[in-house]
């Protein structure tokens, strides 16, 4: 992250600010170039899009790609769609994040590892 994130954060929205409707796509633009969304700029971003902060917060918990913390590096993506689980994939996923010391959605405490549970990477989309 930059030396100013508040600036960062500012520019990066700028092209959607006083737009409440585009409020998903600010948000993906901050996480597609910080990594995350700061949990301490919601108050700044609601400012700028013209919504409460509660609505940064709605939506940024709602969506499950969105982060609030900085990913792992790496980040391991395990697939818990239907026919994984029917494979397996719940016992793969806890060895996972018991090797790893990380839970889903959360990053290790050494800052190295990262769990996502995703559907169906066989698919090819």
């Amino acid at each position: 992250m930059a030396e100013d994130p508040v600036a960062e954060v500012k520019e990066l929205i700028s092209p959607y600010a006083g737009n409440p409707g585009d409020l998903t796509r600010a948000l993906h633009r901050v996480q597609k170039d910080l990594g995350h969304i700061p949990p301490d700029s919601s108050e700044l971003m609601a400012e700028l899009m013209r919504v409460p902060p509660s609505r940064v917060n709605e939506v940024v918990t709602f969506y499950h790609r969105f982060r609030l913390t900085p990913p792992g590096r790496p980040s391991i993506e395990v697939c818990l769609g239907t026919a994984c689980h029917v494979r397996g994939a719940e016992r793969m996923s806890g060895a996972i994040r018991e090797e790893a010391g990380a839970g889903l959605r959360y990053v290790s405490s050494d800052g190295l590892f990262d769990i996502q549970a995703v559907r169906c990477l066989g698919r090819g989309d």
